[in-house]
């Protein structure tokens, strides 16, 4: 007799909202999709953050991502559509009701949502992809919310060894389920590297550092300035590209370059589309995270699809994916003298090439198939 296929209700941020969360749900979705055994209906947002306290310029891409079967739902800071949006999830009929988490600020929305799903339907499972369980900056009452709607989780999937740890601090008494981040598949762009380099100004003989992605305190661009400042950039052909919209104050950063190195670092604050960040990607030799905090990066599964070595802070989210020696290295979390050493060390070029065949040995691990395989199986038990 043929097994019921698993019915999964998930609700989180998708195209045409942007950032990594929707980025990520979206290859989750349709990877999900891929599997026969599974009934998949998407619930996104209809807002996200209130424009009032939202940091950037806009909250979505225009890139067009049909994707079928999502339909807008939920009203993240409205109480009066939460009933309505968990009564149209359970139209669908789900046996898991599949959230997204990375802000406290989301969870009053899900908790209600959560009580609306169990209070029609006690034997519906609730499970949480967490991508943070920590927020980088601190949040009011950020704790009591989190561990609020982690206790009414039934199961909660983590990402990265750093994300359990934090759960496990909260004292929950759910187990939760640890899987990985896996790499993006995006095309590679069919210019080449001198091409490329051309067009944004670098030479095909010159060292390019990446430093990709919205500009936040936690993410660190200060102390890679830092590193840099004890450089004689020019002399060692190394060039930096800071390429993502700042949420923090852009003047502060830029005051602190050297003069003699502000040729040789270009700054584009601004949001930039998957197809332009792959020639970014293709183009640059190293990635650099120089993150004071970190559970796992979008970033780094990025860098690992382009087969570009890293150099990263040694947290256990973003340490995982990193084979020191032989896909990037590790440096100490604020350690100027040591990720200025890294950056050195990343000079040499055959080093670099060997730590390009690492990163592609360590993609093959981390697939969506594999993930999507996974959760499914952790949806079901």
């Amino acid at each position: 007799m043929k097994s019921k296929a698993l019915q999964i209700a998930f609700q989180s941020p998708f195209p045409p909202f942007r950032g990594g969360i929707a980025t990520f749900s979206r290859y989750v979705f349709e990877s999900l999709q891929d599997l026969k055994d599974v009934h998949l209906s998407g619930h996104n947002f209809t807002a996200l953050y209130p424009p009032l306290v939202f940091p950037g310029k806009t909250q979505f891409t225009d890139e067009k991502m049909p994707l079928p079967d999502i339909k807008e739902t939920v009203h993240a800071y409205n109480p009066l559509n939460w009933k309505v949006a968990a009564n149209a999830i359970l139209d669908e009929a789900p046996d898991v009701y599949l959230y997204s988490h990375w802000h406290p600020f989301f969870c009053p929305v899900q908790l209600r949502i959560i009580h609306y799903l169990k209070q029609k339907n006690p034997s519906i499972k609730v499970a949480g992809l967490l991508h943070n369980v920590i927020p980088h900056e601190k949040f009011p009452l950020q704790h009591y919310l989190t561990r609020s709607l982690f206790l009414k989780t039934d199961i909660p999937v983590v990402l990265s060894g750093q994300t359990l740890d934090e759960f496990t601090s909260l004292r929950v008494r759910q187990q939760p389920i640890k899987l990985f981040h896996p790499v993006y598949t995006q095309e590679h762009p069919e210019e080449s590297v001198t091409e490329i380099r051309s067009k944004f100004g670098a030479t095909s003989d010159e060292t390019i550092l990446l430093f990709f992605g919205l500009v936040r305190p936690y993410k660190g661009l200060d102390i890679l300035i830092d590193a840099l400042n004890g450089l004689d950039m020019k002399s060692l052909g190394l060039r930096l590209f800071v390429v993502g919209e700042f949420y923090m104050d852009k003047q502060t950063v830029l005051s602190k370059i050297d003069t003699a190195n502000k040729p040789f670092i270009h700054i584009r604050d601004e949001f930039v589309h998957d197809a332009e960040a792959a020639l970014y990607m293709k183009c640059s030799d190293v990635m650099v995270l120089p993150y004071r905090t970190a559970s796992q990066s979008g970033i780094l599964s990025n860098a690992l699809n382009f087969h570009l070595p890293v150099i990263c802070s040694n947290h256990a989210g973003l340490a995982e994916q990193v084979n020191h020696g032989k896909s990037g290295l590790l440096t100490e979390p604020e350690n100027v003298v040591e990720l200025r050493d890294a950056i050195v060390a990343m000079l040499n070029k055959p080093h670099r090439e060997r730590m390009r065949v690492g990163v592609a040995e360590l993609k093959e691990t981390l697939s969506w198939n594999r993930f999507a395989q996974a959760l499914r199986e952790v949806l079901t038990n």
